[in-house]
């Protein structure tokens, strides 16, 4: 990963508006708007910072969104980066991304350098492998595409990898609270404490010996 992202939380959460309040009457605090958005830093060269071109940003960059002011649709939340895509959620539980997408972690036909809506279900979590996407929904499923050299998405790809949002069956009525992706290889912990591995095993990664499975664990 050459690149970064965090959420930036820019001004106040409470205004007091004190000039139209009787003198000895304690002002009531007025909620203001808070913009919340993205920046980047770093490599650009697949288009993962959203600047909408692919050069190196030194200093930390907002990633554009249009009405960001006027709309909480672009109210962002929750970032990750990939080893060269990058997703964002917004308040409203929609998912963005942008980035690489030679081996389909965007979950769309192409690559994109802006940020583009790529998963209609309500997204409660995020979560970016190396080449993989992982993303867990209001109902508690897991969901995964991308990279699939190793069975990182917990399903089998005829073509070692999915363009296309897939869901992962653990079997059984397992429902997921937390997920992540690594280097080829995919955990996730059920809503009941159990974890679950799948994916790249080489290194003994998914704590199972040294085969690699596609098969959540």
């Amino acid at each position: 990963m050459k690149h970064i992202l965090f959420v930036f939380f820019c001004v106040v959460s409470f205004l007091f508006l004190i000039a139209a309040q009787p003198f000895g009457v304690r002002p009531q605090p007025r909620r203001v708007p808070r913009l919340e958005t993205a920046l980047v830093t770093g490599s650009g060269s697949s288009g993962q910072l959203g600047l909408e071109n692919t050069v190196q940003a030194n200093v930390p960059t907002f990633i554009p969104f249009p009405n960001i002011q006027a709309s909480n649709a672009y109210w962002v939340v929750e970032a990750r980066a990939g080893g060269a895509h990058s997703l964002l959620k917004t308040e409203n539980q929609t998912m963005y991304a942008f980035g690489a997408n030679n081996r389909g972690q965007l979950g769309i036909s192409t690559s994109s350098n802006v940020p583009v809506q790529v998963f209609q279900p309500n997204t409660s979590c995020i979560h970016a492998g190396a080449d993989h996407t992982l993303v867990i929904t209001s109902a508690h499923v897991l969901w995964a595409w991308g990279d699939n050299t190793y069975g990182q998405l917990g399903y089998a790809t005829p073509q070692g990898f999915s363009n296309t949002p897939q869901l992962v069956n653990f079997g059984g009525n397992v429902l997921i609270g937390n997920a992540d992706g690594g280097t080829g290889h995919s955990l996730a912990i059920s809503l009941d404490g159990y974890l679950y591995a799948f994916g790249r095993n080489d290194y003994g990664q998914l704590g199972l010996g040294t085969q690699s499975t596609s098969n959540p664990t």
